[in-house]
């Protein structure tokens, strides 16, 4: 699958942009707050109808405008999808699948498959657990859309079960309704919990094999889930519901006293090991930047043995972040994926682009080949389209 072009109206910066792309490597190059990043985000809200940087549709639109659109023509599997994107203040997100809107977002994410590398994700590694389980259900949406419904629920119920112990610690009245609660989250969870021990079991086996041609087999890497219910690995969903239910009623004093959740897949974690040692803790700079390398790598294959098609991969100034061995690497990997790189003047030695493009306040300039960078521009953008 590719992105051949891409439409936007009002969006961050742009106040119009109407460019076309190439099916392999596209360089985007400029210099900081221009607008590289902003053009990625754009495609990764055709994806997933949101950005991987705010949780706030308001962010994106342009200063002094209403809304914003985000349209994109897709190639997937030799068919040709129109997809867009459209929001307004005070609105709801609106969207649409060749001219036909859809009720509800889940309808929508996952037509196309993207996967993004910025060097914000070294947080997978070394961050905060939640990091990690938003890298996981993040490619779980992209490939499986009930996925999303059954997060949606759980959350739901952790927000009424949360509210419900905070008031039992002052009214032991409501008690019996702790236990529906807990047969819900039980439900939910469980299915979450099958889903994401199925996604790291096979993330695992692939980052192995990277890491060890990354490294000449010199590292060996595995990762695992850390569920807070108990060792749940390759049991049935039947046994999980039950191991969930007992857990939270062995948790539910605790959970009442303090007037949270304490058990669930919100908050689960994920483990790196480089030859059994734990990457966060103890791993090098170096090793974390690889592992992360490796698991963003994996992904491409992980989506492309789930989907049939490779995503699209974004990579967001990561070659500033990588030594030059890791550099090749990552570039003799993905020459059979449509992939957008951004860079600063000066960073692209080793890439060589389909197609090169410019980057200056908002406005999208093609270059002719990398020595022609600045030079026999054409401009892309419209300040309108329809």
């Amino acid at each position: 699958m590719f992105i051949k072009k891409i439409f936007l109206k009002s969006f961050r910066n742009y106040s119009g942009l109407e460019q076309d792309f190439s099916p392999g490597i596209n360089l985007i190059v400029g210099q900081n707050a221009q607008g590289k990043t902003n053009l990625l985000e754009s495609l990764y809200i055709l994806s997933m109808g949101k950005s991987f940087r705010t949780v706030r549709d308001t962010e994106l639109i342009k200063w002094n405008s209403k809304g914003y659109v985000v349209k994109g023509i897709v190639i997937k599997k030799e068919d040709e999808l129109e997809i867009k994107l459209k929001y307004l203040k005070n609105d709801r997100k609106r969207v649409w699948i060749n001219n036909v809107e859809k009720k509800h977002l889940r309808d929508f994410v996952g037509k196309i498959n993207v996967v993004v590398f910025s060097p914000q994700d070294l947080s997978i590694v070394k961050g905060e657990p939640s990091k990690r389980r938003s890298f996981i259900d993040k490619e779980l949406i992209q490939v499986n859309p009930l996925y999303s419904f059954y997060t949606s629920q759980y959350n739901k119920v952790i927000l009424q079960r949360n509210n419900l112990l905070r008031s039992l610690s002052k009214n032991s009245k409501d008690i019996g309704l702790l236990e529906v609660l807990n047969k819900q989250l039980a439900k939910y969870g469980t299915q979450i919990l099958l889903k994401r021990q199925d996604i790291v079991r096979k993330l695992s086996i692939l980052a192995r094999l990277i890491q060890r041609k990354i490294t000449g087999g010199k590292e060996d890497l595995e990762i695992n889930y850390i569920s807070t219910i108990g060792d749940v690995t390759d049991k049935a969903q039947r046994v999980i519901y039950n191991i969930f239910l007992d857990k939270l009623q062995k948790m539910k004093e605790k959970e009442i006293e303090r007037g949270i959740t304490l058990v669930g897949p919100h908050r689960d974690d994920l483990t790196f090991l480089i030859n059994g040692i734990d990457t966060k803790v103890y791993g090098s700079q170096g090793q974390q930047r690889t592992t992360a390398l490796s698991l963003k790598l994996a992904e491409l294959e992980f989506i492309k043995s789930e989907v049939g098609d490779y995503p699209i991969l974004l990579l967001d100034d990561v070659f500033s972040e990588l030594d030059r061995d890791r550099q090749r690497f990552l570039l003799k990997t993905i020459k059979h994926v449509q992939t957008f790189i951004t860079v600063t003047d000066g960073m692209h030695a080793d890439i060589q682009p389909d197609r090169v493009f410019r980057v200056e306040k908002g406005v999208v300039k093609e270059c002719f080949g990398i020595g022609e960078i600045g030079k026999n521009t054409k401009d892309q953008n419209q300040e309108t389209w329809s």
